[in-house]
């Protein structure tokens, strides 16, 4: 055609365009509670508020994290800032020495910690612990027996007649809890002046809704699954879509969770 004129070009790279991940979102903002100065990984409001807390009315990052999940967003890194001063709550457990032997630190800064409040469990050992122990039934010994913890609902009987684990009324599976419990990980036994001890790595069962009064400590390795230990929380312990963990105390001649004087 008169007056026109075509032209024709080669195309390289790809053809389509490349469109990245869009349902991340990273903000940063004052919440109630949790650590401070990171991004830490949020995958749903339930877990925004198992880390950080509830809505506070003082900030947006509550609203704004839970309208992102709500729009569909899956990704999101949440970073709490606090003022200058802000400092972290500290609880220190005594002994009848007026020795501490245990040191209780908020998981982060702010006002919130002044509202929480702990209490020492009682641990039991097992008349049948004691026995088998002379049997040498029990390797505490790291490569030894594997030894697991079992929670309990408030109508399960545990106390020092306790012989060996069982799934009555323990808890519900639910997040990365099932039945039988968790593994532990143990610590090889040392003394400690005259007194032998042993310890486990404390243990978080993650993502799960759980209400305990108890707790059992038994070998998963011997025959019958034969109980250890007995760990009475003194009152309903729960966890709504977080993570339920069992802290162990510190390792010392007064302190730790099996010790032989």
């Amino acid at each position: 055609m008169p007056g026109v004129v075509i032209s024709t070009a080669v195309r390289t790279g790809p053809s389509a365009t490349t469109v990245r991940e869009s349902s991340q979102l990273f903000v940063v903002g004052k919440a109630q509670r949790g650590p401070v100065d990171e991004a830490v990984l949020i995958e749903s409001i339930a877990d925004f508020e198992a880390k950080f807390g509830e809505y506070l009315s003082s900030s947006y990052l509550h609203p704004t994290v839970e309208t992102f999940f709500e729009e569909g967003g899956t990704q999101c890194y949440v970073a709490r800032t606090v003022g200058a001063s802000a400092t972290s709550g500290f609880a220190f457990l005594e002994d009848s020495s007026d020795e501490t032997v245990l040191t209780l630190e908020a998981n982060g800064p702010g006002t919130w910690a002044s509202d929480l409040r702990y209490k020492v469990i009682d641990v039991v050992a097992g008349t049948s612990f004691k026995v088998e122990l002379l049997k040498g039934v029990h390797n505490f010994s790291t490569g030894g027996n594997t030894f697991k913890l079992a929670l309990y609902t408030a109508t399960a009987t545990l106390d020092s007649t306790t012989t060996a684990y069982s799934v009555t009324n323990e808890v519900a599976n639910s997040g990365s809890y099932t039945a039988g419990g968790g593994t532990l990980t143990n610590v090889t036994p040392t003394a400690t002046g005259t007194t032998a001890i042993t310890d486990f790595a404390d243990l978080s069962f993650t993502t799960a809704t759980i209400t305990a009064r108890g707790a059992l400590l038994y070998n998963d390795t011997a025959t019958g699954d034969p109980a250890v230990a007995v760990l009475d929380f003194g009152s309903n312990k729960t966890s709504t879509s977080g993570t339920f963990t069992i802290q162990f105390p510190t390792p010392t001649a007064t302190g730790a969770i099996i010790r032989i004087a």
